[in-house]
């Protein structure tokens, strides 16, 4: 029997009695280093709390599989109907999920010569979730973005720490992307190896395609986001903002931002960006798809401190953007490279 199966059980006996938590303990008595070593993921039930008290939980060498995910994330059919709710993870003391040495799935291999689609690479995956926490965790090496977020709404993404070096393909940190809205992000440190914290509606996208739920809007708004200090190893944006194919994003506030590039490292691209003229289907971002952002607070060490590409967001106010390096605002037309 596996630690993912043993961890399985034991969280769906502790919901057949009744509880609405389980902790997972320091020490693994079925590995001699004390960690868990998954080989398919943890799923979490509504109405449940999972507790990760000064573990380790890594990945068996070479599998394809996210380490804790939502009932029902990759469910072929999502609806209002069928919505999770009152998820949390919540980490006590040293709480590590360390998804090891890398794998070949990446965006180019996904789906390819049997593999799975990569978003089975991210950590943490949820999908349709009402009400939730993710809070007090340390994500090391993830081979995809670290937390990963479909059409979640009323939740707590806080005191979060990433170390990934960049060995992999698009190691973003947090990723809101379709149909997520009411959400504060906040504490989030370390190193990731692309976007630190990105909301990114890109409707027509493949993994849009997987992960829909009938009856809920593609759009992403009223995100808080502060306190963020990150160093990016792959030269990308701390903040990302980008909509596109009919997608808005409104009412986000971006406050107290850092961009903690070294000074001998190459400067990141920008530390907060909205737009850009890739990544869309159909058609760009239109004129009035994405407002009311604001952005307070900028420690910039990138190439610059806030861009707005395509001049694309309208009743933006941005103030205390600082880059003693580069450029502090910019309006651009194209990509900063």
């Amino acid at each position: 029997m596996t630690d993912s199966v043993r961890l399985n059980e034991a969280i769906r006996k502790a919901q057949a009695e009744g509880k609405k938590s389980y902790t997972i303990a320091a020490k693994n008595p079925n590995s001699e280093d004390g960690k868990y070593y998954l080989d398919s993921p943890i799923v979490l039930p509504s109405n449940f709390t999972l507790y990760l008290f000064n573990c380790t939980l890594t990945m068996v060498a070479d599998c394809y599989a996210n380490m804790i995910v939502s009932e029902g994330v990759f469910d072929e059919y999502a609806s209002v109907e069928t919505q999770k709710k009152d998820i949390r993870i919540i980490g006590i003391g040293q709480a590590i999920l360390d998804q090891g040495p890398k794998n070949d799935l990446t965006e180019k291999t996904s789906e390819k010569e049997g593999r799975p689609h990569i978003m089975h690479n991210c950590p943490i995956l949820f999908r349709n979730v009402n009400d939730f926490v993710i809070e007090h965790i340390t994500i090391k090496n993830q081979r995809y973005w670290g937390i990963n977020l479909y059409y979640c709404s009323n939740g707590r993404i806080s005191d979060i720490r990433f170390f990934a070096t960049n060995s992999m393909p698009n190691q973003d940190g947090i990723d809101l992307r379709v149909g997520c809205f009411n959400i504060d992000i906040f504490d989030i440190s370390g190193w990731t190896g692309d976007d630190s914290v990105a909301l990114t509606a890109l409707p027509l996208g493949r993994g849009e395609a997987l992960m829909r739920v009938e009856g809920k809007s593609v759009d992403i708004h009223h995100v808080d986001i502060a306190r963020v200090a990150t160093f990016i190893s792959g030269g990308h944006q701390t903040i990302r903002l980008l909509n596109h194919d009919g997608a808005k994003i409104h009412d986000i506030k971006i406050n107290d931002i850092t961009d903690a590039t070294l000074p001998d490292k190459k400067p990141a691209r920008a530390t907060v960006v909205s737009g850009d003229t890739h990544y869309f289907k159909e058609r760009p971002a239109k004129k009035g798809e994405t407002y009311n952002i604001s952005v307070w607070g900028v420690d910039s060490h990138a190439l610059v401190g806030l861009e707005v590409r395509h001049n694309n967001v309208e009743n933006l106010t941005y103030k205390h953007v600082t880059n003693p390096d580069y450029t502090g605002v910019r309006f651009a037309e194209e990509v900063t490279e």
